[in-house]
């Protein structure tokens, strides 16, 4: 039917900076949940959010501009790290976020710092695979003998933004936090109210009704007008 196929529909979001060598994206892991036995719905394991590089290949025979899909770097950052990131950037100078890979002694390291251009207010995300200090390392156990890092790509001041506001309000969701909320309110306005409590009506005097022309005032118990649900 037309309701379960619209309950059954994805979005995947995502934001993508493009820059001559290597895309930049954007794109979140929604968290896991558990339902306990009595219904009850709480986190199991908090989301994630994918930074990803992907380096431009050579153009293609239209003219347009490929990407190496196989080669791309990803990282995922923490909660706490997509915290962090928010309370520093991008005016706390150089951040820096690790992990180790496979390789014994080699390090993915993503930083993101201010550039040196006075022109325009910017910053560059990097990626590289670092050793002892060193970075430019292959991850040749991942089967990438041919991949030249680091990957970089420059972020102006209006990417800025819309990566500050991405951030912010990607957060909540990262912890169920909204989805919890909305159903431990629900559940509450139930325990309160029983079966009264998806009705409330919005009432104010005739007055107020005759001059907007619309009712206005406070919420109080539901009745058979001006009614809407929560």
């Amino acid at each position: 039917s037309s309701s379960s196929s619209s309950n059954n529909k994805r979005a995947y979001p995502k934001y993508t900076i493009y820059n001559p060598n290597c895309s930049l994206s954007f794109l979140p892991i929604l968290p896991t949940f558990t339902l306990s036995q009595a219904g009850n719905l709480s986190l199991d394991t908090p989301g994630k959010f994918m930074i990803q590089f992907i380096p431009s290949s050579s153009s293609s025979p239209y003219g347009n501009k490929t990407y190496n899909w196989k080669d791309q770097i990803t990282l995922a950052l923490t909660v706490e790290e997509v915290g962090l990131l928010i309370a520093k950037f991008p005016n706390e100078g150089m951040i820096e976020f690790s992990r180790q890979t496979a390789e014994d002694g080699v390090d993915k390291v993503l930083t993101i710092m201010p550039t040196e251009e006075e022109e325009e207010e910017s910053v560059e995300f990097v990626v590289d695979f670092i050793r002892n200090g060193i970075g430019g390392q292959r991850p040749v156990s991942n089967g990438r003998e041919d991949m030249v890092c680091p990957f970089q790509v420059r972020v102006t001041l209006g990417e800025i933004e819309v990566i500050k506001s991405i951030l912010k309000t990607s957060l909540p969701h990262l912890i169920g936090w909204e989805k919890m909320m909305n159903i431990s309110t629900e559940a509450s306005i139930t325990q309160n109210f029983g079966n009264k409590s998806d009705k409330y009506e919005f009432v104010g005097s005739k007055q107020q009704q005759q001059q907007q022309g619309t009712k206005s005032g406070f919420f109080s118990g539901g009745s058979s007008k001006g009614e809407f649900d929560f």
